[in-house]
């Protein structure tokens, strides 16, 4: 348990001195070593926290499209309807948004991913969506983001023409 907590402190000391060596600047992407950072802690830090939550709902194709509603109006704004991060506001976060499809971000579980949707992620443009998002409309993100990779073009496809026709860009900023 002290070596975690040392290494937590590590990364943590590690972490500010680049951010301060790069003068906390948000308009340069980051570098290697701080996406390597930032990805040892919170892979250090999540599964700790995580240990006794289980998803409670099924993997099935009602709770991936409940998930998609979800998703489509609070995430899809940073991370785009297919998931990879390519919009305007995902690329112009620092550090940019993950790509939800990667082999990265899929290899955490079910209880990782709803804690990160949960308590966002400091230092990145996570935020934290507990006050928004119920525990159970939560867990179906989980669900629907593990689908993610699965999606064809056209699932992707139609995503994208849902976001346009449910609400427009001034009622998805107003939602958060």
């Amino acid at each position: 348990m002290r070596s975690i907590r040392n290494l937590k402190i590590a990364t943590k000391v590690g972490f500010l001195t680049l951010a301060l060596l790069s003068a906390c600047t948000a308009h340069e992407k980051p570098s290697k070593v701080e996406t390597t950072l930032a990805n040892m802690a919170k892979d250090i830090v999540i599964p700790i926290e995580t240990k006794n939550l289980r998803n409670p709902l099924p993997n099935n194709q009602p709770v991936v499209s409940q998930g998609r509603e979800i998703y489509l109006q609070s995430c899809a704004i940073c991370h785009g309807t297919d998931g990879h991060g390519q919009t305007n506001v995902g690329q112009g976060m620092y550090p940019p948004v993950m790509d939800l499809t990667s082999p990265h971000v899929q290899h955490w579980n079910d209880s990782q991913m709803f804690w990160i949707i949960e308590n966002g992620v400091r230092l990145t443009g996570m935020p934290s969506w507990k006050g928004s998002i119920s525990p159970d409309d939560t867990w179906k993100l989980v669900t629907f983001i593990h689908a993610l990779p699965e999606l064809n073009s056209a699932e992707a496809g139609r995503a994208k023409a849902q976001t346009s026709s449910t609400k427009s860009p001034a009622q998805m900023i107003a939602y958060g």
